[in-house]
């Protein structure tokens, strides 16, 4: 007989080979595809196995999943049925207004039809042809269970008809615990967003090991099951560490599941604090164990919508992820994964996400298959592959009739499918279109450890890795040039994490050196510190700055306090920054944007002790890879002997009209476009940075909060080539009740549709007044020989005055 793997594929290429003609069906016919594949397989043992951080099949072949979820099946989340989530916004209160309306017996026959009719066999057999070999079934615990420990058979069949399902269209399974008793976290994944006593009940507690111990029984003979998924997303009240807490389950859980199961693979899942406070599975004794964890750049995270920020996150996190869990033997899912925007370039970038895990061993699963379209046609999302093809009526579930929701829901598995043409063409082709920029790879390990006469180079508290350095003609007082390949979690709160290179001076002395830009997350360090001693909790007083160029200064009064901090300026790359003491009292120093030396008021007046280190640090603010951080001509001198301040030389301007001294018939600037209408070229106005005209957002007649850009589109730029979009700001007379209003620089394809390459904000209250200018910048890589840069401003609500100008707008090679 065929082991499962080689027969699922056949299975599996056969339905893509009929792709065309299953979508013909789907779409127009509206009738279920006819089964394609073999009798599903007789019982027997799983179809792959663990072998260390890889599943392999019967013939020892390594097999990666690429998986699909079924949301909104057996945990319903109102946002894909397109309800208002003000008014039902959980499974709890879909389920309670169905019942407040209808009484219970009708409620719980809507939905039944709901879970007879939302996924069926042609689904399976779609999910099939777009590439998938596995699917990941949400599963809330009330499928499962009438009342606490007495199970609920009807849902058992359901998950029986489920798995079977899957085995006719040669589709793996991964049962993933969605929804747990008493509740996992205060989110509506969870089906009750109110409910988050898994912690703290013991008998939630044990309800859930007993649901997994019957789970596992019920499955363990099914072939094409390849993982229980123990729990999703427990991110419990969003602030508070579960750590402990979910350990302490998960080994309860596992201990029975292997009562009656001993091969299937469990997936445990990270925190929001990641997945590292596990430490080794099989340390733990969870045999046949991997990681879980969902992660959404640019849409849950502090990022950017952008391709950037999905090349970085696959560069970094993804790609650490790899060698971490691989070096512990265990396998890893990403578990849930969308770019969703087209902005940030879905679904072509979905197809890139998928082939980069793959690429590096780990298996993958998108959110999600299908959601409800009220009028029966795939719209703008890319959440999901396929939705209903004709109006069914669902609507609003507090309004509609009981009939109509009746007739709805049976419709499901009967209305053509409507199919995202071009996300399953994304998925499916054997050429695919890469949209996300070339990245440099930062290095997971330390290149070179060079010493310096005089100097201590260390990491300070826990990192997951040992840092290392470059030094280029180092003496005893300077260099020419420091590189840190700095590991790092933070300088923050009572701990910190990161690396140093340091030095024990004289009373009076100044540390200082020019910051090159580096890459890191929007939360990464670099700079210079006076520290009262290498503990992590040391008291200290930093002024560094972050990947964007804001500038700050950090302090801790006293060890194991909190550190504070406070914001200094926007400035763009190179930054020169300088710290030190002058008869008691500490002083620094940081340039303008002009790359001047402008002093820094230091208030903060930490206990560093008699002898301070003082010195140059960083940090990536995440476990990994390093940060690679230049420092030029770094160095300790007499008080208010600084570094050579940076060059701030251009090169060739390729934007044209970057000063606005050229201008149209009209009086708008030559070269630019502008839209929202209150962005104008204006002359007379002071301060001026170039010659005598200016770019303005006049800011006192915005009368909405839509935004307002000014945009220039570029040819002849080099694919893989980086650049640096430059522009100075001055903030002229707006008060303090909108300094909250946004700054955007941007750069985007020019396609259909617009993707966004890299963005970044800045706040108009971090914008220099007075006769001051901020440099703000954006770098980039073109994907392109195309590209367009933009200047956006975002007002926010409420009364408006000032404006901000923009002047001597540039963009060069890096």
């Amino acid at each position: 007989m065929l082991n499962y793997a080689t027969q699922t594929e056949r299975v599996r290429a056969l339905l893509r080979h009929k792709a065309h003609s299953i979508l013909t069906m789907l779409m127009f016919a509206g009738t279920s595809v006819s089964q394609a594949a073999p009798p599903g397989l007789p019982p027997s043992d799983v179809a792959l196995t663990v072998d260390g951080p890889n599943l392999v099949d019967e013939l020892g072949q390594v097999v990666t999943l690429r998986t699909i979820n079924l949301g909104n099946w057996f945990l319903i989340e109102p946002w894909l049925y397109g309800q208002d989530g003000s008014l039902v916004h959980d499974q709890a209160t879909f389920f309670t207004t169905l019942r407040n309306r209808f009484g219970q017996e009708n409620a719980d026959h809507l939905i039944g039809l709901h879970r007879d009719n939302w996924i069926t066999q042609r689904d399976f057999d779609m999910v099939a042809a777009a590439g998938f070999n596995c699917v990941r079934l949400p599963i809330h615990f009330s499928l499962l269970e009438k009342t606490p420990f007495i199970y609920d058979q009807d849902g058992f069949d359901r998950l029986k008809n489920v798995v079977e399902m899957a085995d006719q269209s040669g589709l793996y399974v991964i049962l993933d615990m969605h929804g747990a008793p008493g509740g996992q976290s205060l989110d509506q994944p969870s089906g009750d967003s109110t409910m988050n006593d898994l912690w703290t009940d013991a008998e939630a507690q044990e309800r859930f090991a007993w649901l997994w111990q019957h789970i596992a029984r019920r499955f363990k003979n099914a072939r094409n099951v390849v993982a229980y998924d123990l729990l999703n997303e427990p991110y419990g009240d969003f602030s508070s560490d579960i750590s402990a807490e979910l350990i302490e389950i998960l080994d309860r859980t596992i201990h029975v599941i292997r009562q009656v199961d001993e091969e299937r693979l469990v997936y445990v899942p990270g925190t929001l604090g990641g997945i590292r406070f596990y430490g080794s599975l099989e340390d733990r004794g969870w045999t046949n164990a991997g990681f879980t964890e969902h992660f959404y750049p640019g849409l849950f995270d502090s990022s950017e919508p952008t391709l950037g920020t999905h090349a970085h996150f696959l560069a970094t996190t993804l790609r650490e992820r790899a060698e971490y869990t691989q070096s512990l033997n265990a396998p890893y899912l990403w578990g849930e994964l969308n770019p969703v925007l087209d902005q940030a370039g879905a679904p072509f970038s979905t197809r890139e996400l998928l082939d980069t895990a793959e690429e590096l061993g780990l298996s993958a699963a998108v959110w999600t298959y299908k959601q409800y379209s009220h009028d029966g046609r795939v719209g703008s999302s890319n959440w999901y592959l396929v939705t209903n093809g004709s109006p069914l009526g669902v609507g609003d579930i507090t309004r509609t009739s009981y009939a109509q929701l009746e007739a709805a829901f049976q419709g499901l598995a009967t209305s053509p499918l409507a199919v995202d043409q071009e996300y399953l063409n994304a998925l499916t082709t054997d050429n695919p279109t890469s949209v996300l920029p070339g990245i440099e790879l930062p290095p997971m390990h330390a290149p070179a450890s060079d010493s310096w006469t005089g100097w201590t180079i260390m990491d300070v508290g826990n990192v997951d890795r040992p840092g290392g350095q470059r030094v280029e003609n180092g003496s005893f007082l300077s260099a020419d040039h420091l590189t840190l390949y700095a590991p790092g979690q933070d300088l923050y709160n009572n701990y910190d994490s990161l690396r140093m290179a340091v030095r024990q001076p004289a009373s009076n002395y100044t540390v200082s050196g020019v910051l090159e830009h580096y890459e890191g997350n929007m939360y990464a360090h670099a700079g210079v510190t006076l520290r009262a001693s290498a503990d992590a909790n040391a008291p200290h007083v930093t002024l560094f700055a972050h990947p964007n160029g804001r500038v700050l200064v950090k302090s801790r009064q006293s060890y194991g306090s909190n550190t504070s901090q406070r914001y200094i300026a926007t400035t763009g790359f190179p930054i020169g920054l300088a710290i030190g003491k002058s008869n008691g009292s500490v002083v620094a120093w940081c340039t303008n944007a002009d790359g001047e030396w402008t002093a820094v008021p230091i208030t903060e007046t930490p206990n560093l002790g008699s002898a301070p280190l003082a010195g140059f640090f960083g940090l990536p603010n995440r476990t990994a890879p390093l940060s690679v951080i230049d420092f030029d001509r770094p160095r300790i001198d007499m008080p208010g002997n600084l570094a050579d301040p940076p060059s701030l030389d251009a090169g060739q301007n390729l934007l044209f009209n970057g000063s606005f001294e050229s201008s149209l018939s009209n009086g708008s600037a030559a070269g630019w476009a502008t839209y929202g209408g209150n962005i104008t070229r204006e002359t007379g106005w002071s301060p001026v940075r170039d010659g005598s005209a200016l770019l303005a957002y006049r800011h006192w007649e915005v009368s909405n909060t839509q935004p307002s850009g000014a945009y220039q589109e570029l040819i002849g730029l080099v694919p893989g080539q980086q650049y640096v979009f430059t522009v100075y700001a001055n903030r002229d007379d707006v008060s303090a009740n909108q300094l909250a209003d946004q700054l955007e620089l941007r750069v985007e394809t020019i396609s259909s549709p617009t993707m966004r390459l890299e963005s970044s904000f800045h706040g108009v209250s971090e914008i220099a007044t007075g006769e001051e200018w901020s440099r703000v910048q954006l770098r980039f890589t073109a994907t392109d020989t195309r590209h367009r840069v933009s200047i956006v401003m975002y007002p926010g609500s409420g009364t408006r005055d000032g404006a901000v100008k923009f002047d001597g707008v540039r963009l060069e090679t890096n």
